[in-house]
């Protein structure tokens, strides 16, 4: 990582060196920011900073498995790389961040560049469904209460599933 959307941090980096802009994802840990995390408290940050928002999206898109899910975890050892756990909320923010832009700011361009990416996606949800049209033992980032050691099915994941269907479709109808 080296460029943040605000200038004034940036001292000689510039978006023309080819950075994302990343940031760590608490002061409390050296991760850098993951999709599920980014989840809860994106909302100022696609108002206010929604480059950075654009800017986190390339990265992430960049780490899509071939299955279509988007990794957990961006970690600052090899950001490039992806890793982590089998998520219900990882892939489905990506998609619901893309239509609030189209939503929001009315951004086309985020729909065109990422619209493979999100077809993939929720391809890989509907993979994880199929077994009862809700995810199946999918962990999501309260997985510190055990859910997907206790439970097949959880209220989370099937509401985060639900929404990125719901997103999908609006995208397409928006692709046309």
């Amino acid at each position: 990582c080296i460029v943040s959307q605000d200038a004034r941090v940036n001292g000689t980096a510039s978006n023309a060196e080819g950075g994302f802009w990343r940031q760590f994802e608490a002061y409390d840990c050296p991760d850098l920011d993951s999709i599920h995390n980014d989840g809860e408290r994106h909302i100022p940050y696609i108002m206010f900073f929604p480059n950075g928002t654009r800017s986190k999206l390339a990265a992430w898109a960049h780490n899509q498995g071939p299955d279509g899910m988007l990794a957990e975890q961006i970690h600052n050892a090899d950001p490039d790389t992806p890793e982590g756990r089998i998520m219900a909320d990882s892939s489905s923010m990506f998609v619901l961040y893309v239509l609030e832009l189209l939503k929001w700011d009315g951004d086309r361009t985020t729909l065109d560049l990422y619209y493979d990416t999100i077809t993939k996606i929720v391809e890989w949800q509907l993979n994880v469904s199929a077994t009862y049209g809700v995810p199946l033992k999918l962990e999501t980032t309260y997985d510190v209460l055990r859910f997907p050691a206790l439970y097949d099915l959880s209220t989370y994941a099937s509401v985060f599933h639900l929404a990125v269907l719901k997103a999908g479709a609006a995208l397409a109808k928006a692709k046309g």
